[in-house]
This record gives structure tokens, C-alpha cells and sequence, in this order.
């Protein structure tokens, strides 16, 4: 059965690292897409469960932002050299995700239905 999108995606392509556990040292990874509920990334291992991503935005002087986020992997797929995994956000919030939510709603226009 084939899942139904709740929120439209946006196409990035991005480094991010994830990890299973805090104490766990960073898996390198590339953001594929993103929405309000979650995200695509491709990376080298396979995950499950409950992971924390970071995501990293260039920050205009050639460096780079972090921004932290918990979810949930819901699918993980194996190809020739990689895997893709999707993670659903366990929630975005302004406090500690104001640039992921700016890049959303830049592409994807401001959070509609239930969850406003």
C-alpha cells in the first residue's frame, strides 16, 4: 500500500548527520527532501528507530548552521551504494528549528490543516 504525503515536499539537497543515540558518534548524510513532517537522506549504514538528525544551512559567510531534530524512521530502502531512509519529525518548533521551518515555508508555502 502506498503511503499519502501529509505535507508537501521540498527538494534539497543538503548535508546533515544522524545519529541513534547522543553518545553514538555522527553518521554523515545527504537531506533529499523535507516537509513539515519529515525528511528523505541518503547515507552509507542503515537505520531504525528512533534517530536525531542534523540538518546544516550555509550561513551566508561560508560557513554553516546546525539545527537539531528527533524523529522516527518510518522506511529505509537499499540501493547499489547507499541507503535511503525516511524520518518523520517527531516535531519542528521555532525555538530550535527556525531555519528548517524558513526553508519549508519558502518552498512549500505556510503549515495547513490539523496541525496549525
Amino acid at each position: 500500500m502506498k503511503r499519502v504525503q501529509k505535507h508537501k515536499r521540498v527538494h534539497l539537497i543538503g548535508p546533515a548527520e544522524v545519529r541513534c543515540n547522543r553518545s553514538d558518534p555522527p553518521l554523515k548524510a545527504y537531506v533529499i527532501n523535507i516537509s513539515y513532517g519529515g525528511l528523505a537522506i541518503q547515507l552509507k549504514e542503515t537505520l531504525k528507530g528512533r534517530v536525531e538528525v542534523t540538518i546544516f544551512f550555509a550561513d551566508g559567510n561560508g560557513g554553516r548552521i546546525g539545527e537539531t531534530a528527533w524523529g522516527h524512521v518510518m522506511w529505509c530502502k537499499a540501493s547499489d551504494s547507499f541507503y535511503s531512509v525516511g524520518i518523520e519529525f517527531e516535531g519542528l518548533n521555532p525555538k530550535d528549528n527556525m531555519l528548517t521551518l524558513r526553508v519549508i515555508q519558502a518552498f512549500a508555502g505556510p503549515l495547513q490543516g490539523p496541525n496549525v
